[in-house]
């Protein structure tokens, strides 16, 4: 039960993560696109980064369905 458990929260985590990435990408929404942009120009330094919502909104997403996979578990044990 617990390899299952942990293979259900990171496949979820990488799949959820992987797929607004990719829409972000794909339809240029910066709030799901994460990049990352650094130009020093003589000392000149400009750093951009993106944005982290991908991640965050998977973890949520992996920890309420793997909340959701032990209730369901435990249900069918009895």
């Amino acid at each position: 039960m617990k390899s299952n458990r942990y293979f259900v929260a990171i496949s979820t985590l990488v799949l959820t993560t992987g797929v607004l990435l990719l829409i972000g990408y794909i339809f240029t929404i910066p709030l799901l696109m994460f990049r990352y942009e650094n130009t020093d120009e003589a000392n000149g330094v400009f750093v951009s980064t993106g944005s982290i919502f991908p991640f965050i909104f998977g973890l949520g997403v992996s920890f309420l369905l793997d909340k959701i996979y032990v209730y369901k578990y435990h249900r069918k044990l009895g």
